[in-house]
């Protein structure tokens, strides 16, 4: 029997950003071997809440408020919990809003946390020093 995979990231194809890409390359890539889940958001209210992409199942959660680009969702919490209790490896893309909890909630033994951020040199001398 194949292990299982989570991905879980905010955004994914058909979106397309260096998040999204990044982690569907990875999803992609681990079919050989996992079963591969991937956890998002409905970003667009006419995308399936269920479907299989190049052998990888795609969960989205329906939002209840946007945020910028983030966006706040119950059932995006609940799908975690859910899909987390059976997987084997969980892999976060951060930055997400609820990454604090969604680490809580999963054995630190089967997580891995990745953490993507632009590092354009735009801004003020603190948005230079945060990145």
């Amino acid at each position: 029997m194949k292990k299982r995979a989570l991905i879980v990231l905010n955004y994914y194809y058909p979106y397309i950003s260096g998040v999204s890409e990044f982690a569907r390359l990875i999803a992609e890539g681990l079919c050989g071997d996992f079963d591969v889940t991937v956890l998002t958001g409905q970003h667009c209210q006419d995308l399936p809440l269920h479907e299989t992409i190049n052998h990888v199942h795609v969960v989205r959660s329906r939002l209840l408020l946007r945020l910028h680009k983030g966006y706040i969702s119950p059932e995006f919490i609940w799908n975690f919990r859910r899909l987390a209790r059976t997987a084997d490896v969980v892999h976060l893309h951060l930055p997400m809003l609820e990454a604090g909890l969604f680490v809580k909630l999963c054995p630190r033994s089967k997580s891995i946390v990745s953490y993507q951020c632009d590092g354009a040199l735009t801004g003020g001398l603190i948005d230079r020093a945060a990145i």
